[in-house]
């Protein structure tokens, strides 16, 4: 499983590399808690209700399972991987710390500067970028990869960022719309 994909993204190579139907994937991630993704993790301090999905907690690596394994066993190891990361890394405590935001809005700002980067020495950057409009200047994100999500969630094909109409980058139905 390669680093920036979406959730959609991720369960579709599981489902071709395993042979297990998509729709068992897609059934299983319906319920992140279940899969072992602590419910703290879905707390925000900006007080907006956060949407409880497996995005950004499917830890990306080359995983190897037994036969017989279920769409449910696969996902449970990925949120368990990412779990056990994350406490190494002390990931809950630091980004409360040091950042004073919970580690969802840390981890969403993780996931925008991952599908925002094009190479790798730009995720700091990016990440900074982030901070600061958000919980310094307050002022929009302004990322176009939030159009191009969804766009993906609704059934349509992502564009470059040069390319989304001024329609969708500000769509007032977009839940993470972060122009406007």
């Amino acid at each position: 499983v390669p680093e920036g994909k979406t959730v959609i993204d991720t369960l579709a190579i599981i489902a071709e590399k395993t042979g297990i139907p998509l729709a068992d994937f897609q059934a299983a991630a319906k319920d992140p808690v279940a899969l072992g993704v602590p419910d703290f993790w879905f707390n925000r301090n900006d007080g907006k209700q956060a949407a409880k999905s497996l995005e950004g907690f499917l830890f990306p690596q080359t995983y190897e399972f037994n036969p017989g394994v279920t769409a449910l066993d696969i996902l449970k190891e990925m949120v368990g991987h990412f779990v056990e990361v994350a406490t190494k890394l002390k990931f809950v405590d630091r980004v409360q710390a040091e950042r004073k935001i919970s580690p969802f809005e840390a981890l969403t700002v993780a996931s925008l500067a991952q599908a925002e980067a094009g190479v790798a020495a730009d995720l700091g950057k990016i990440a900074r970028v982030a901070y600061n409009r958000a919980y310094k200047a307050k002022m929009p994100l302004q990322f176009d990869v939030t159009a191009n999500y969804w766009l993906q969630l609704n059934g349509k094909p992502m564009k470059p960022s040069g390319q989304l109409t001024k329609a969708e980058l500000e769509d007032p139905n977009n839940p993470y719309n972060t122009v406007t």
